[in-house]
Formats: C-alpha cells, structure tokens, sequence
C-alpha cells in the first residue's frame, strides 16, 4: 500500500493513483478530484404561421346616364345646341319655323318638352315622359304630335342625326350615346308616316331644298325678262325668295304661309319675316 502510479487526468495532464488495500485508487489530478457526467439537451422549436385573408367585395354602379348628361340642366343645354341645328337645316326645319309652333311661348314649350324626353329616356329620376310642363303645357305623345305631318324617313334620320352630333360633339361616351339614341330612334314608328317622301306634293318638290332651288332659278329667270322685271326692281330677293319656297311648301307640306318666324331668333335664315297675302302684297 501508498505506491503510486502515473495517471493521465482528463485534461491531459498527469496525475497519480495511490494504492490502497491492493487496488489503486483513481487519478488524483491537480486541482481536485472529481468526476462527473453531464448532458445536457436543449431543444427549441420555433414555428410560426403567418396567414392573412383579405376579402373584399364591392358593388358599385358607375354613373347613370343622366348624370353623364349633366343632369336636366346639362340636357337642357344639349337640346338647345340641337334645337340651332335643326332650324338651320332646310331639310327639316319647315316644320318648326312657324308662329304657331315657335310664337310666344311655342320655343320654349318645344324645348321643355324636349328636355323631358330625352330626361326620361336618360332615366333622370322623377322625369317621365309625356308630362305637364310648369306653366301648365301638356307635352304630347309622338303620334299626337306628329299625326298628319307625312314626315319621311329622311327626315325622322335627320332630325335625330343632330341629337346625335350634339351628344357627340360634347364628349358623351357610348354607353350613354346608344342608349338615348336608340330611345329616339325607338319612336319611328309614330312619327314616319312617308317613308320613302313620295306621297306629298312637297316631298315630290324635293323638300324645301327642291323648292326653294326652283324658286331660286324663277326669280333669276324673272329678273331677265324685260317684260316683267320692272315690277321686281326694288324687290328684297332674299326676302321674296322666302316666301315664294313658304307659299309653295305650304301645298301639301309643313309651312304655314304668313307664320314666317322674324330673323332675330337664332338659327333663321335670312329673309324669314312674315310674308303677306298676295292681295296685299300686289295692291298698287
């Protein structure tokens, strides 16, 4: 007992046994004896789910189409702009220029019922087609308005032809365009009464246009004729010429001779104040 052996410690350094009762002990090394066992486990899990659903649903309906029209007063300035370009085209506007149609409250009854039709067909709120205007006039259904007029099909395309251009003109998108376009065209029916504009004496004239061309070549032809003349002299040609087309265009057509509407309304031609009778007219 007590010998004593080298021993290699843990660490790598030597150490020694001692031998007690036969049997060396363990490695004694510097710093102290000591054994020990440790393990140690670490386990970590992280999970992390992240989900977001976003779910959104939203009706809407774009703007009507009145509200593209600019609502009654928009509409309102679109019938007015229409209304210059249907007096202005001898096509049609026979119909129109007459006191009785456009005399004393006429214009502005012609344009109030306009507005409204076209209102409904936008589907402004409120509007709907015939009414009662605010100072009590009843606007009528096409085929009232129109019974007996024998408008033709050329001119039912004409006078929608500028609403259309008015429409077009300003900007108005498609949707809008084919929508109270195709309302207008929907009344053909109860306006065109001569389609093909051959069942009156003044569409066989060729319309206003055709007159008024005859009229036209008749005063030049009167003016040269030195048996005549001289009674034309001092005459206001454009003036005469006006109401030379009106007598004839009254014949079977939509004039009213002595209903000439005076020139200071926008959109009348020249010469376009009220003809006289031909009593008073040649007295003298």
């Amino acid at each position: 007992d007590g010998d004593i052996i080298a021993c290699t410690c843990p660490d790598g350094m030597q150490g020694i046994r001692v031998c007690e009762n036969e049997e060396y002990g363990a490695c004694t090394c510097a710093g102290g004896e000591g054994e020990g066992e440790g393990e140690g486990e670490g386990e970590g899990e992280g999970e992390g789910e992240g989900e977001g659903e976003g779910e959104g649903e939203g009706e809407g309906e774009g703007e009507g189409h009145c509200a593209v029209l600019g609502g009654v007063d928009g509409i309102g300035t679109a019938v007015a702009d229409f209304v210059v370009l249907v007096l202005q085209d001898p096509s049609i506007n026979q119909y129109f220029l007459n006191e009785s149609v456009l005399g004393g409250e006429g214009a502005s009854n012609l344009g109030g019922c306009l507005i409204a039709q076209v209102a409904a067909a936008a589907g402004c709120e409120g509007i709907e087609y015939p009414q009662t205007l605010t100072n009590g006039y009843v606007c009528r259904d096409m085929a009232e308005t129109h019974a007996g007029m024998n408008i033709s099909q050329a001119e039912f395309d004409a006078l929608v032809g500028h609403f259309v251009t008015v429409l077009t003109d300003a900007g108005v998108p498609e949707a809008t365009l084919m929508a109270v376009g195709g309302a207008l065209l929907s009344t053909q029916p109860e306006i065109v009464e001569d389609p093909d504009g051959d069942q009156s004496v003044y569409h066989r004239l060729g319309g206003y246009p055709g007159i008024t061309g005859a009229v036209g070549a008749f005063v030049q032809q009167v003016a040269g004729d030195a048996r005549i003349n001289g009674f034309f002299a001092n005459a206001d040609v454009p003036r005469l010429t006006t109401c030379l087309a009106r007598q004839l265009s009254s014949i079977d057509g939509p004039a009213i001779y002595g209903e000439e509407i005076p020139d200071t309304l926008e959109g009348i031609p020249e010469g376009a104040t009220p003809c006289r009778d031909m009593v008073s007219s040649h007295e003298g």
